[in-house]
């Protein structure tokens, strides 16, 4: 059993300290996925977003294995960087998100180690977002510098005939 009565250090934030049910209310309508995962890989939270990504019901409050949440072969393939991630190294990836060949996005996966102040191990922040206008832009930019250094090419040699 957890014990809620750990007193919390405040953050500094006065918004924050002075209005803690805020912050929840603030996870729960971002677009960005968030979760925590426990030292041991069970699911603890899952903000409004994540829990849509994972096909679950709002109010499905079940704390599952990472594992059973994503399915045998998605947890497969994240399963060395959330290892890593509750050994303590935080892993940022990127990878293609849903849309498929027809309208291709990009998603950025990002799981921070958490630190806890008593003996026990922390878990894992895990946090996932569009990273597809980025992705886009650097795209669009790797091809003006290609367009660019082209065009010099062409403007030289055309000066030296």
């Amino acid at each position: 059993m957890v014990d809620d009565s750990t007193p919390t250090d405040p953050t500094g934030w006065p918004w924050v300290d002075n209005h803690p049910g805020r912050l929840h209310q603030l996870l729960e309508r971002i677009s960005l996925r968030a979760a925590y995962v426990d030292h041991d890989g069970v699911s603890r939270y899952r903000n409004r977003a994540m829990q849509e990504w994972l096909g679950r019901a709002d109010d499905d409050r079940a704390e599952l294995h990472v594992r059973d949440l994503l399915g045998a072969q998605a947890y497969e393939s994240v399963e060395n960087r959330m290892r890593a991630a509750l050994d303590g190294v935080a892993q940022v990836f990127e990878r293609p998100g849903p849309g498929g060949a027809e309208a291709p996005t990009r998603e950025e996966t990002t799981y921070l180690p958490v630190s806890v102040s008593d003996e026990s191990s922390g878990g894992v922040l895990v946090t996932i977002g569009d990273a597809t206008r980025r992705a886009s832009g650097e795209s669009t930019r790797a091809q003006a510098l290609i367009r660019s250094a082209l065009l010099e090419e062409r403007t030289r040699l055309a000066m030296l005939m």
